[in-house]
């Protein structure tokens, strides 16, 4: 099953390459943590991750300056702390909305 995306609009050549790079975090957090509901994003240089299924408030951003193995730990690792705050299990979405991380 492939991942479900889509860019809205790339007005530069940075925008090109922070879409590439948003995708790839996108692939990690699918590939560790399957069928969660993630929401990747980029704006200013960072990659921003968010889980629809938590307050959405919250998240976390990555600076795009990793090397593709720091990246993919650094990922691995942010995303399942956003999932654990909110009362998620790390394994596949049993599509339980989170708690709210203000509790």
């Amino acid at each position: 099953m492939g991942i479900d995306w889509g860019v809205n609009e790339v007005t530069s050549t940075e925008d090109e390459a922070e879409a590439y790079l948003a995708k790839q975090v996108c692939e990690i957090l699918v590939e560790a943590y399957p069928r969660h509901l993630w929401h990747v994003g980029w704006q200013g240089g960072a990659i921003v991750v968010k889980h629809a299924a938590t307050d959405n408030r919250f998240g976390f951003v990555l600076p795009k300056h990793f090397s593709f193995t720091d990246l993919k730990k650094n990922v691995v690792m942010a995303g399942g702390e956003i999932l654990e705050r909110a009362g998620l299990t790390r394994g596949p979405w049993d599509g339980e909305m989170g708690k709210s991380f203000e509790q």
